[in-house]
């Protein structure tokens, strides 16, 4: 076919008045289907926001590439209804999903070399490259030169290699955008998912012996005797947010298992309490992409943890030494308890030189309950002085003095304390409190208040067992009890460290913990509402409201995080709304600024252009169908898919029986209501005709100008009436899986003086508002717009709209005085629909 004939047959096709009015119906309901699933998806995204929901950032970008898509398919959908002036809205569109985006960080994960690093090596500084707790050790061995152990780091870019290599990012990605973070049991199951993806994942060769390599050259004479400990260093860890207890150590590890501790150690970031704790800091996965430090293991004679800075009282001006017998992992498990030494900061001498403990005697603990001697406890405290002065911030450090004396830092992080901002200092003593305190004691491991029923966890009690806002009271304060921390009031243990890593947590999320308070089970029994004021280590009975309204009680530090502010800024650009106004200079496509704007002025332009189809000239051309019935109406319908019975398409004349549009059966019933007295005249429109017949043509009221006008689909009716002097337009969505069925009305013109017909506008006003229909008006103009979920309703109204037009299609001829008005609406109600008798 030529392309000329091929072009004139498709616009036959696309322009003939049925192909274009079928074409904007569908894009007309596709548009409807859109908006809807865009309004859900931006409302589950404010839900994210405002409620403060933990959620992996892939479940959020899920969501948004829906919400994306919807507003992308209903421009294509405006385009259609409104033809020209939408080129414009594509490009803005573009632009804000484009700011969007980028808000997300979706970059690509670097997988280059290096593979290793020595920590003595410049570029094991590098936070991004070596973590937080290997970058730490790398700043500390080449800056003031402190002792650690002799050890290398495995790059995040070999976790990313790795990954690639085995196709692994997208596979975790898919089960982290449907994690629900509030089903306990679907977090363990999509960890053993992803840790028995690394499980089976290999190695590549040449990062295998990149590794071996790097061991060889840092203990060249006996690498096959030495034992490492095998620790997690992933951004972000020892930073800000500690991640403290989370992520795997593998300790007394011989060289030949290093490979397989290492992607144990990378499968432990994806651990349920790992994912709990970096979902609820607001941090992606990719933000925390995981280095692996490998260092020499220490065969430690006392360990401990140095607070540069006690956590309970920030404004002390002291160090806090936690030392424990042996290696220090039941210390910071929160498995046992240590003696706490205090020393004042401005009683620790500055460190001179290389200082360390070579010279120093042997810690000697017999016969005392001594664990460090003087000397000892001043150098420890002088390197906790130096560190801080180093990193120019509060720290917590762990440390391990070995069988020969030595010292050695293991690990150095940014120290996490909650200040509660004030002018002033509070004072948290409560002592005249009324209820009865029902034990006290124990160790502060958090400062708050918190108020909850109790909820005994005498074993490891599965996380959904556990009721959202109890006073928790567990065995110990274990690293696992991470994963419920959001859940919780408060947490009680009989046994446990304030220098542990549960506590670093519970004050990072602001929750109140009492340690070490062994009578716990037995003086609170289970159920029992409690208030807990870990200030004063005093446990009420009852809630007690104006202790949980103290500046004292339980705040939240981290709720600016990362993934807040991030979300803010995509929310910015979802559901801020400018466009408020139709009527408004700004509203169009360049005023758009979100993708709420976009939805908005897309389903506005549309509404209007609907609106109006079945008043559109080339509709009145040809390929429409007569209805008779038994109003004096000239009718004319367009069928754009299921608006009549399949038996009646074909059809030039059709009954009141083959409509089946389902709202254009609702107006029809309530115009042809029995108490409605039409009359014999004919209702074609008058004021064209009398126009042709003053210009002295001769044309008869049978001509289609005069017709009114619907176009029809199953769940869908749009009419054009006319009544004499005035006209009515129609617009309505009504059916089964409909999810929102609307009606829309315009009611403008008459035959009467303009005082009449603004009597007859008010009279409509009137009924309209007691329907629950949002009404405007200007002069004799009425639009009015009604929306619901439900079907019947909308027919209800459809119905009663039909019932209106009746009763007024002459009322302004014979409405005469202000005070008519009124008890024509309460007959309307009462059911009366005609009025000419009284006149």
């Amino acid at each position: 076919m030529p392309i000329r004939n091929l072009f004139k047959y498709w616009t036959s096709k696309i322009f003939t008045p049925d192909g274009l009015a079928r074409n904007q119906y569908k894009a007309f309901m596709s548009l409807l289907a859109n908006n809807k699933k865009a309004h859900t998806l931006m409302a589950e995204l404010e839900d994210i926001y405002y409620r403060q929901t933990a959620m992996d950032i892939t479940r959020v970008m899920e969501k948004y590439n829906g919400l994306s898509l919807a507003v992308s398919d209903i421009i294509d959908d405006i385009q259609i209804i409104a033809g020209s002036g939408m080129e414009s809205l594509r490009p803005y569109f573009k632009k804000i999903d484009t700011y969007a985006r980028y808000l997300f960080d979706d970059s690509i994960p670097d997988i280059s070399e290096p593979w290793t690093l020595s920590l003595k090596s410049k570029e094991a500084k590098d936070h991004s490259l070596s973590g937080g707790k290997a970058s730490n050790l790398s700043k500390i061995c080449q800056g003031p030169g402190f002792p650690i152990p002799e050890g290398f780091v495995i790059t995040t870019r070999t976790f990313n290699a790795f990954f690639d290599e085995n196709d692994l990012r997208d596979k975790i990605d898919t089960l982290l955008s449907g994690l629900d973070m509030d089903t306990p049991d679907a977090v363990h199951q999509t960890a053993y998912r992803i840790q028995t993806l690394i499980d089976k994942a290999k190695v590549p060769p040449v990062i295998i012996e990149d590794i071996q390599n790097q061991i060889k050259s840092i203990w060249p004479e006996n690498e096959k005797n030495i034992k490492f400990a095998v620790r997690s260093s992933a951004v972000g860890e020892d930073s800000t947010l500690s991640f403290a207890g989370q992520y795997l150590s593998v300790l007394d590890c011989r060289p030949e298992a290093v490979i397989s501790a290492y992607k144990k150690v990378i499968a432990s970031k994806y651990s349920h309490r790992a994912l709990f704790y970096r979902i609820n800091c607001g941090l992606s996965d990719l933000e925390t992409q995981m280095a692996v430090l490998v260092i020499k293991m220490v065969d430690a004679e006392v360990s401990g943890v140095i607070y540069t800075d006690d956590p309970l009282d920030p404004d002390g001006n002291r160090i806090v030494i936690h030392p424990v017998k042996g290696a220090g992992e039941a210390l910071v498990d929160g498995r046992v308890a240590s003696k706490k030494i205090y020393i004042s900061k401005n009683q620790i001498p500055p460190i001179s030189g290389k200082e360390t403990f070579k010279n120093h005697t042997r810690p000697d603990n017999k016969g005392t309950n001594r664990l460090l001697r003087d000397e000892h406890v001043d150098f420890i405290a002088r390197y906790g002085l130096a560190l801080e002065h180093f990193f120019q911030t509060p720290q917590d450090i762990e440390w391990c003095l070995d069988k020969d004396g030595q010292f050695f830092l293991l690990q150095s992080r940014p120290l996490r304390t909650v200040k509660i901002k004030t002018s002033r200092p509070l004072d948290c003593r409560l002592d005249s409190i009324p209820a009865p305190v029902l034990v006290s004691g124990g160790e502060i491991a958090c400062h708050g208040i918190a108020s909850g029923p109790v909820f005994h966890a005498k074993t490891k009690t599965a996380a959904h067992e556990i009721p959202r806002g109890c006073v928790l009271i567990a065995t110990n304060a274990s690293p696992d009890l991470v994963q419920i921390i959001d859940k919780v009031a408060a947490v009680i243990t009989l046994k446990g460290s304030s220098a542990g890593h549960f506590a670093s947590v519970a004050r990072e999320f602001g929750v109140p913990v009492l340690v070490n308070m062994p009578e716990a089970f037995d003086a609170l029994p289970p159920s029992t509402i409690v208030t807990v004021d870990t200030h004063n280590k005093n446990i009420y009975e009852g809630q007690i409201q104006e202790m949980l309204e103290s500046p004292c009680a339980r705040i939240r530090p981290i709720t600016d995080s990362p993934f807040m502010r991030r979300m803010s800024y995509v929310i910015s650009f979802v559901s801020s709304l400018v466009l408020t106004d139709p009527e408004a200079d700004n509203f169009n496509p360049g005023g758009c600024r979100s993708l709420h704007d976009v939805i908005r002025f897309c389903h506005e332009t549309a509404l209007k252009k609907m609106f109006h189809l079945s008043n559109k000239r080339w509709l009145k051309t040809g390929g429409t169908q007569k209805l008779e019935t038994e109003i004096p109406m000239k009718f004319n319908i367009l069928d754009v898919g299921g608006g009549v019975i399949d038996d009646a398409k074909k059809k030039k004349t059709i009954g009141m029986k083959e409509i089946a549009s389902i709202p254009m059966e609702a107006v029809l019933k309530g115009l042809l209501h029995p108490d409605i007295k039409w009359g014999e005249f004919s209702h074609f429109n008058w004021a064209e005709h009398d126009r042709i017949v003053m210009n002295g043509g001769i044309i008869s009221p049978d001509n289609a100008m005069f017709h009114s006008y619907a176009v029809l689909a199953e769940n869908y009716a749009n009419m054009n009436l006319k009544f004499g002097y005035h006209f009515v337009l129609v617009d309505a969505v009504c059916g089964p899986g409909v999810d929102e069925n609307q009606l829309r009305l315009r009611f403008s013109g008459g035959g009467a003086d303009i005082e009449q017909r603004l009597l007859r506008a008010d009279f409509l006003v009137q009924i309209l508002t007691r329907l629950e229909f949002d009404v405007h008006h200007k002069m004799d103009l009425v639009d009015a717009h009604f929306v619901s979920r439900d079907q019947e309703e909308t027919i209800f109204h459809l119905d009663m709209l039909g019932r209106l037009l009746g009763a007024t299609r002459l009322m302004d001829m014979y409405l005469k005085t202000e005070d008519q008005v009124k008890p024509f609406v309460e007959d309307f109600f009462n059911g009366r629909y005609h009025f000419a008798d009284d006149v």
